[in-house]
């Protein structure tokens, strides 16, 4: 399947309010696998969504990350 992805970075410095955002279209299988393997030092990985688009939101480190999965039809 075809996903468009977007990748948001909490970015929690002092006098910043923006996220670093990424966007990229992939050709993803089995988006759960995918994830992992994207992230392997995962401390937390949650999932939410379904119907085509799925939110996964994983902390590293305390980074936070969020990964916004649309599939493209």
């Amino acid at each position: 399947m075809l996903y468009e992805v977007i990748t948001e970075i909490e970015n929690d410095c002092g006098n910043n309010q923006m996220r670093d955002v990424a966007f990229e279209e992939l050709e993803i299988a089995d988006p759960d696998k995918w994830i992992s393997q994207r992230e392997p030092g995962a401390d937390t990985v949650e999932k939410t969504g379904g119907r085509g688009t799925l939110t996964y939101t994983v902390t590293v480190n305390g980074m936070v990350k969020r990964y916004l999965l649309s599939r493209v039809e």
